[in-house]
C-alpha cells in the first residue's frame, strides 16, 4: 500500500526524519509490518514497486497535490466499498437478529465486514455501530494519507484541520512523504 504521510520540516531530511519517527511507533503498535520510503533501495519495495516517487515533496507542488488526491480518492473508494458491503449486511437481518447477535451464527459475516472496515475485532456485532463507524478514520490501515500525528485523515477537511492546528514555524512547510508499507 502507498501511504502518504502529510508531515511538517524545515527541510527534505527533517521530514524524512520525522516520517520515520511516526512509522516505527506504527510498527512497535503493531499497526504496519514494514514500511519503506522512498530513499532506500529495497529490491521489492519503494521505488522498484511504486517506481521513481521522490523521498518527500512539498506539499503545495503539483506532485505533492497529487499524492494527496490519489490518497484521498483511494480512501474514499475503501471506505465506499466497505460502507455497500455493510449495506447489503444490515438488509439481511432484522434489528432484533442484530441486536441478539444471531448475526454471528450467520457464518460471522458482519464481523468480517465490521473488521475490514473499521479493522477491528467486535464482540458485540452492531451494538455500537455508530462508534465503529466514528473510528474507521482513526484506524490504520484504513487511511491512505496519515498526518503528522500518525492518525489517519479520511477527507480535505481533516486535512485543513491538520494544517490549521498544526502550525508552521519560520522556516518550516508542509510535505508529503510517500511511504511503502504492508499492514
Amino acid at each position: 500500500m502507498l501511504l502518504r504521510i502529510v508531515i511538517r520540516g524545515k527541510s527534505e531530511e527533517e521530514a524524512l526524519t520525522r516520517t520515520r519517527i511516526i512509522c516505527e511507533k506504527l510498527l512497535e503498535k503493531g499497526k504496519l509490518d514494514f514500511y519503506t520510503l522512498f530513499d532506500e533501495d529495497k529490491p521489492l519495495a519503494g521505488k522498484n514497486r511504486w517506481g521513481n516517487l521522490p523521498p518527500a515533496v512539498p506539499y503545495k507542488t503539483r506532485l505533492g497535490k497529487k499524492l494527496i488526491k490519489d490518497g484521498l480518492k483511494a480512501t474514499w473508494k475503501e471506505f465506499h466499498r466497505g460502507y455497500k458491503e455493510l449495506k447489503r449486511i444490515l438488509k439481511q437481518y432484522t434489528a432484533r437478529e442484530l441486536f441478539e447477535g444471531k448475526v454471528l451464527t450467520q457464518k460471522n459475516l458482519a464481523r468480517q465486514v465490521i473488521y475490514k472496515i473499521a479493522n477491528k475485532t467486535v464482540e458485540e456485532d452492531f451494538y455500537m455501530l455508530d462508534y465503529y463507524l466514528d473510528q474507521i478514520k482513526r484506524d490504520i490501515p484504513f487511511g491512505w494519507i496519515i498526518g503528522e500525528d500518525g492518525y489517519p485523515l479520511r477527507c480535505q477537511r481533516e486535512l485543513e484541520f491538520l494544517m490549521e492546528v498544526y502550525k508552521l514555524s519560520k522556516g518550516e512547510k508542509w510535505w508529503v512523504v510517500p511511504v511503502d508499507i504492508h499492514y
